[in-house]
């Protein structure tokens, strides 16, 4: 069975899942659910790395994950109503929460 797809809502708040991997990256956009908490699947993103790419740090790939995914699905981040949420598993990424 193929998993279902929300309809994008700017009223409610947008997550923005990432990872990267030694060939690519890809994010899921989705929607986190007022009625049952949940969150919801809009959209996904992947991208295939080129030969170059492919020989970043491993902290060079997931900031590159999080750049794509915000290019990809900022028509719908800026005009969201809430502030967006983004998950990455990288830890060395926390620092950009306190940058300013």
């Amino acid at each position: 069975m193929a998993p279902i797809l929300t309809l994008e809502d700017s009223s409610h708040q947008f997550v923005v899942e990432m990872d990267a991997s030694d060939l690519g990256v890809g994010a899921v956009l989705s929607l986190k659910a007022p009625k049952d908490n949940g969150f919801h699947s809009c959209t996904f993103f992947t991208h295939h790395l080129s030969p170059a790419k492919q020989k970043y740090a491993i902290v060079e790939r997931e900031l590159l994950s999080v750049k794509l995914a915000l290019e990809e699905w900022c028509h719908w981040l800026e005009d969201a109503e809430q502030p967006f949420i983004v998950w990455t598993d990288h830890r060395n990424l926390e620092y950009l929460q306190m940058a300013k």
